[in-house]
This record gives C-alpha cells, structure tokens and sequence, in this order.
C-alpha cells in the first residue's frame, strides 16, 4: 500500500501522522474556527486524536488530520496524494464537500454531500463521523442557536449515511448528537 513508506524490509515508518500534523499546521496557518476564534488547526487534530483512539490504521489518523485540506486551502488532491500516497489523499476526497460550488440552496448542497459521504470507504466514514464529532461540540456550545439547531438537525439526517466504519466511533458520534440535542433544548432550540 502506498501510505506504508517503508524505512527498511517490513518496517512502517511511524512518522506519517506527524507529517500530516505538520501539513495541518503549515496548510490552515492564519485560519480560525468561525465560532471560537481558536487556530482551525485544532479541529483536525482533533478529528485524528479521535481516530487514532479508535485503534484505525495510521494512514486513516493522517487522513483525518489532513481531511480538510483540500476543501478549504489551496492544497489539490494531486499535490497531497504525491506527499501522502493516494491512499491517504483519497480518503481525504471521500470526505470533502462535492457542493461547495453549486448555487444550490443549502438544503439541496448538504443533501448532494450527503449522498457523496455515504459512498465512502468504512474509512471515509470514519474519518466525516469523527468530523461531526468534533463539530457538534463546538457548534452547540458556541455557535448562534439557529445554526447549532440546522447543524444538529443535518448531522441527525447525515449519521445513517455513515454506518459501515467504526461501531465505537458511530457510537460517540449518536452520543455527541443525543447531548447536543438535549444541551439545544435546555437553551430552547431543539
């Protein structure tokens, strides 16, 4: 497989998740999460902390560090595939927006997503209920009522798509949905 770089005969080199961390780093440098202000690097590294607890294989964990790359910097998927191998930049094209560029209203754009995401690979899926994960927390607690509510409401309809990777993973992610559901309604939103 093309993510194993290999240091010596049967030998994985262990420093592809540090790579991609790097990449991360260098890629959103001077990129801020809408609602905490906080270096966006953050969130990937947190989407690859949760796959790397889910015991995944390494290529997988960097592709989740890696997974936005290609949707919200310059970073193509050519020039990520001859860093990372294509293993690891297509998991990152299983899970970027294929409706970034419609007109579409939003609720056609997040249904073509949709679609598109529920066509990954177990590990595609991994890596977008890991996403939602980190983006359900931060949503509810800190973004405007109205959207954490949408949000809320497009991850329930997105989350069924997404069966087929990690049961422990879909499992936190159910949970992260039932909590944000329930923090929503405490706040009168739900």
């Amino acid at each position: 497989m093309e993510h194993q770089k290999k240091t010596q005969e049967g030998v994985v080199d262990m420093n592809l998740v540090i790579a991609a961390a790097m990449l991360a780093v260098e890629a959103h440098h001077g990129q801020v999460r809408k609602y905490s202000g906080l270096p966006y690097v953050v969130h990937p590294l947190h989407v690859g902390a949760l796959l790397a607890s889910a015991g995944v294989p390494e290529y997988v964990v960097a592709a989740g560090i890696l997974h936005d790359v290609i949707e919200d910097t310059d970073m193509t998927y050519a020039e990520l595939s001859n860093l990372f191998g294509s293993d690891v930049a297509t998991l990152v094209l299983e899970v970027t927006s294929v409706s970034d560029n419609s007109p579409e209203k939003r609720a056609v754009r997040k249904a073509m997503d949709a679609d598109h995401y529920g066509k990954a690979s177990p590990h595609g899926k991994n890596i977008k209920v890991a996403d939602m994960i980190s983006n359900a927390g931060d949503v509810v607690d800190l973004a405007p009522l109205v959207f954490a509510k949408l949000y809320v409401n497009e991850a329930k309809l997105l989350l069924p798509k997404l069966k087929g990777g990690s049961p422990s993973l879909y499992g936190l992610a159910e949970a992260a949905l039932v909590n944000a559901t329930l923090q929503l309604t405490a706040k009168g939103g739900a």
